[in-house]
């Protein structure tokens, strides 16, 4: 996960680390110790098998851990199992809605994730939550004391184009050198990020001179093909695949807006990395999204699961004169406020936090 390795880079400087996780290679770092482990099965059952083949190694290495940190709520419970035999502390740390049935795939394993939420969230010194909105929903949910939350967002590494942001051209894009207004989708072709819906407002505005680029993998590309092949609309979706590093900013360059109707949220920073090129946004208002708008005020918000409302967003930003520089500018200044630096020293501070006020200090 880009969240740990981005992460793991500074925190290394502070901490010896180790990691336990799956088929990994060896760490050629003498700071950071890398454990692999094997996994099996499918997307639900590879988080268990996950926690199976950790749990062995962990107890191993019990004697020179000071600190877990639990990269989900279902490895907590290792984390949860270290602590009330050895009293080592551990932080828990948040990406998503983790209980919902949208990410288990069924209500039964989604009431029986919620009771190890509660579980491993009841001895967790922190739980680190990726958003506000995600934080809430803990405390509602579990009822976790005042203190035990904390809020630290994913980190964004250096987004901005070359150019300063009043030269960013927000008017003017390579993306009208062939009459088409290009929308750009960039994350993961699931369910709950909207896809579906994506695809049926851009059937209600084929007419116009539209493309939707899909950039991004799951289970939902078979359908996206098939859906494009039944509703003729080869020359107004195309799916990239995977776009990283480079490719990704010569996208972010050459588009005229991005756009994700998801369902689920937490803290999309794939938003503000478009903000800060000078693209704007078209989103629904879930997890942090509303936040992030009124951070920027690049965002155009439309209603969860509606079409035409969302085919309306994009036909209104059709005729829009873009970003004001201004508005470009406050966001790559946000972005620099998040830099994965900020985000590792405020996790520096709430490890040593814990470890001073714990007993194995020293030991």
């Amino acid at each position: 996960e880009v969240y740990v390795t981005e992460l793991v880079d500074y925190l290394k400087h502070q901490f010896t680390m180790t990691i336990i996780t799956a088929d990994s290679e060896p760490s050629q770092d003498d700071r950071v110790n890398v454990v692999s482990v094997p996994i099996f099965g499918g997307r639900l059952l590879q988080p268990i098998s996950l926690l199976v083949f950790s749990l062995w190694p962990a107890i191993r290495l019990r004697r020179q851990i000071d600190l877990v940190n639990a990269q989900t709520p279902l490895s907590g419970l290792i984390a949860y199992l270290l602590k009330k035999l050895w009293n080592i502390p551990y932080v828990v740390t948040v990406h998503m809605y983790s209980d919902s049935s949208e990410h288990t795939g069924h209500r039964l394993l989604s009431q029986l994730y919620y009771y190890v939420e509660k579980l491993v969230y009841s001895a967790a010194d922190k739980i680190v939550c990726a958003g506000y909105r995600l934080g809430e929903h803990i405390d509602e949910q579990h009822e976790v004391e005042q203190d035990q939350i904390v809020v630290i967002h994913p980190g964004t590494g250096p987004v901005e184009p070359e150019d300063t942001a009043a030269e960013v051209d927000v008017a003017h894009r390579f993306a009208y050198a062939d009459g088409c207004f290009r929308i750009l989708f960039l994350g993961r072709l699931i369910h709950e990020n909207g896809v579906v819906d994506l695809l049926e407002a851009m059937k209600l505005i084929a007419d116009q001179p539209v493309k939707l680029l899909i950039a991004g993998n799951g289970n939902l590309e078979a359908f996206i093909r098939q859906y494009v092949e039944n509703e003729k609309l080869h020359d107004k979706i195309e799916l990239l695949g995977i776009v990283t590093g480079d490719d990704k900013k010569v996208l972010l360059e050459n588009v005229n807006l991005v756009i994700r109707t998801s369902y689920h949220e937490v803290f999309p920073v794939a938003y503000l990395e478009a903000l800060a090129y000078g693209v704007p946004v078209v989103a629904t208002p879930v997890g942090d999204t509303e936040y992030m708008a009124e951070q920027t005020g690049g965002i155009d918000i439309v209603p969860v699961n509606d079409p035409s409302k969302v085919a309306a967003a994009i036909v209104r930003q059709m005729h829009a004169n873009g970003l004001e520089p201004e508005v470009v500018s406050d966001c790559q200044a946000y972005l620099r406020s998040i830099s994965w630096h900020t985000q590792a020293e405020k996790t520096i501070v709430l490890f040593n936090d814990i470890l001073s006020k714990n007993a194995r200090l020293g030991e």
